[in-house]
């Protein structure tokens, strides 16, 4: 029989763990030292996450925090809800779990995107012009492929196909390059970066 060597409890009137029961077994789990701040813009609903903005997703936040946790355990796992990390630890054939609190905080901002768009900005115009329905196929088209990548800021119809104002000049390069087409392409000098470069916006002529 054994006697835990913290509370004197007995094996047969408790579950042990090694030399100790299961309530006073020394666990060592570490829930992160820092305390996290998540991002959250209040106008797509992105979260900066890992460096970089995504679709909100709380089980994503989740996995984040367990993944910070420390010590000797067989698994955690966190519960945005109600703020408990929840670890499990086993030993030979015996398992317990030990619950851990750990809020985070949500700072509500508006993403550098979001920023952009409401103030106008944009890298790219791009000009499609062709047959009006081919010109509502790849409207639609770059509309779908660039909403993952940079935003629409507005679009301009003309009698012979329609421009698209882009966000960042970098994503309609790949998605040009991506659908093998052969636009004509011309910079123009707009001004001067905060940082000193110059800055250009780019126009991509598509014929359809």
């Amino acid at each position: 029989m054994l006697i835990c060597p913290k509370c004197g409890k007995t094996s047969d009137k408790a579950k042990f763990i090694e030399s100790f029961c299961v309530d006073c077994y020394p666990v060592n789990v570490r829930v992160p030292e820092k305390k996290f701040i998540i991002k959250h813009c209040k106008h797509c609903d992105k979260m900066f996450l890992r460096g970089e903005w995504l679709r909100f997703n709380p089980k994503k936040i989740e996995d984040h925090i367990a993944s910070k946790c420390k010590g000797d355990f067989e698994r955690a796992e966190y519960n945005l809800e109600d703020g408990i990390i929840t670890f499990t630890i086993k030993k030979g054939d015996s398992e317990i779990t030990v619950e851990k609190p750990y809020e985070i905080d949500f700072e509500i901002v508006t993403c550098k995107i979001c920023s952009r768009k409401s103030g106008g900005y944009f890298e790219a115009i791009v000009q499609l012009r062709g047959k009006e329905n081919r010109v509502e196929k790849y409207r639609k088209l770059f509309e779908h492929r660039l909403s993952k990548r940079t935003f629409i800021g507005k679009e301009t119809p003309h009698k012979q196909g329609i421009d698209l104002y882009i966000g960042s000049t970098k994503a309609v390069l790949e998605l040009v390059q991506e659908l093998g087409f052969d636009a004509k392409i011309t910079r123009k000098l707009v001004g001067v970066t905060e940082a000193g470069k110059k800055a250009y916006r780019t126009t991509f002529a598509i014929r359809l």
